[in-house]
């Protein structure tokens, strides 16, 4: 069925190229309003190489093909682009135009054979992640679409008749803006989000949403800098509750979510802001404390950034807790625990994970790190920090697993190339999805086999980012498992004679 209407006027020149247009742009505002939103990603695809194709002929980087099939796939238009035009291109606000439609140009692969593909005998992605991940595709497509259309249309040569109805057509209205608040307009675009609104002094934006429209995600910039990501069914409503806490609100941006997406909508809008470095006025889903913290008084703020930046670094020092209570609490189940044919494998694992990855082990035993043992069937032994598990090892006898989690930030820019090596390094690493809420967006979690594990927590690509998401959460507060710590096993981690007072060396790749 037909999507476009028609023109009001006869449109000039290649009137069959305009109705087509015409109608592509419609259909992806269709498909993103029913959620359809493979289709609009292929549209957007479509109108993208339309285009490369036309600039690549004006400059004769190509030849004329009688059949269209005939022309270079999709990358390798943009790389020919890139090669024509190397100097990073602005357009309609999205910066290095080249190398965004080449980045999107990866992240649609994934989309269009993501929704069922997967290794034999492994699961999909989770269906809502999936739609979500879609949706932002479809959104950043739209606007990727746009951009090399217009940035198209100034480098394509035009007849002299089309140039002249161009300019007197032209209505342009420029509108002075600094680089931050471009740059956010850039970020939120990107993520499908309007163009912020000036709303300072309001008390109300009922006006400036339909009543049928108001439910998604907003993002709130303060006069500060600073911004909240949230979501709502009634965006003015919960504007008006905003306001009441906080009189310093200067823009807003929306997005229509599904109410059904929200929670997963909000939690990519928030994960993107702090990627980017914007500061956040959340609380529940960020990733930062502000200010000093609890674990300062353990480990200086100094010594902490060098933890972070020294993969070598480890401060063994300090005195240990004694606590007869807590030590005769688990000793039974200790014992348990040595019976086990695999004790001494797990307790080398755990050790090279504590030298690797807890700062001030033995200065921030149970108050921000906890090691149970046994804590559940099939599990001999799991570290916990804060509120949440960041290792454990489970299995039997030859056959150890290790879950392991880690920011996620660190390998943000990373290529594919980059990644590939990383599994064919270590061959059982396995990605899921699982993951916690006092962690954060920004985390990710593995499963690997424990004869890898050693090597992969001291790799120095991996290291970094378990570092990162541990101090992070020993930032955040204390750790509320200490009741549950093996003070048995903790001295097979932590004592000296046991640890023949060597640390592990983080393997060069």
């Amino acid at each position: 069925m037909r999507k476009s209407r028609d023109p009001e006027s006869s449109p000039r020149g290649n009137a069959e190229k305009y109705l087509s247009y015409r109608e592509a742009w419609a259909r992806i505002k269709a498909a993103q309003g029913h959620g359809f939103y493979l289709e609009a990603v292929t549209i957007e695809e479509s109108i993208i190489s339309d285009r490369l194709i036309r600039y690549l002929l004006s400059k004769n980087a190509i030849e004329l093909k009688d059949d269209l099939r005939q022309y270079p796939p999709f990358g390798q238009l943009i790389q020919r682009w890139k090669q024509k035009h190397p100097e990073p291109i602005t357009s309609r606000g999205v910066d290095n135009l080249q190398e965004a439609v080449d980045r999107w140009r990866r992240r649609r692969n994934n989309i269009v054979h993501g929704l069922v593909k997967s290794n034999p005998g492994t699961a999909t992605e989770d269906i809502d992640d999936f739609l979500w991940a879609a949706r932002q595709a479809a959104a950043e497509g739209e606007k990727l679409a746009d951009a090399v259309s217009q940035w198209c249309k100034k480098e394509i040569p035009r007849s002299p008749r089309e140039a002249r109805t161009s300019a007197s057509e032209a209505a342009v209205t420029i509108v002075s803006i600094s680089p931050e608040e471009h740059r956010l307009t850039r970020v939120l675009g990107q993520l499908g989000l309007s163009v912020p609104i000036h709303v300072r002094g309001r008390t109300s934006v009922a006006d400036l949403f339909n009543q049928k429209e108001r439910c998604g995600v907003y993002v709130l910039e303060f006069a500060t800098g600073e911004l909240y990501a949230g979501k709502a069914r009634d965006v003015t409503r919960r504007f008006v509750q905003h306001w009441k806490t906080h009189d310093d609100i200067e823009r807003i941006a929306f997005m229509r979510v599904p109410e059904a997406e929200l929670d997963t909508a909000e939690r990519s809008v928030i994960k993107r802001l702090e990627a980017e470095g914007k500061p956040l006025r959340n609380i529940t889903f960020t990733r930062l404390p502000e200010g000093e913290t609890d674990f300062d008084l353990v480990m200086s703020p100094e010594e902490q950034k060098r933890w972070r930046a020294d993969l070598s670094f480890q401060d063994l020092s300090g005195p240990r807790l004694v606590d007869p209570v807590l030590r005769r609490k688990y000793s039974r189940r200790y014992r348990q625990f040595e019976r086990l044919g695999s004790a001494e494998r797990v307790i080398d694992v755990v050790r090279t994970y504590v030298d690797a990855a807890i700062p001030v082990p033995r200065r921030s035993e149970v108050a921000f790190w906890a090691v149970t043992c046994l804590p559940s069937v099939g599990m001999p032994a799991r570290i916990n920090i804060n509120w949440q598990e960041v290792f454990n090892v489970h299995g039997h006898d030859a056959d150890l697993w290790c879950s392991i989690f880690m920011a996620e930030s660190p390998f943000y820019e990373w290529s594919q190339e980059r990644s590939d090596k990383l599994y064919e390094r270590y061959l059982t690493l396995q990605p899921t999805s699982h993951r916690y809420k006092p962690g954060g967006e920004d985390q990710l979690n593995f499963y690997i086999r424990a004869d890898e594990v050693e090597s992969f927590v001291t790799d120095p690509e991996v290291l970094p980012a378990i570092r990162e998401f541990n101090l992070r959460l020993m930032q955040r507060g204390p750790c509320i498992y200490g009741r549950y710590h093996c003070m048995d096993l903790a001295d097979r981690l932590l004592d000296e004679k046991e640890r023949a007072g060597e640390l592990p060396t983080a393997v060069s790749t």
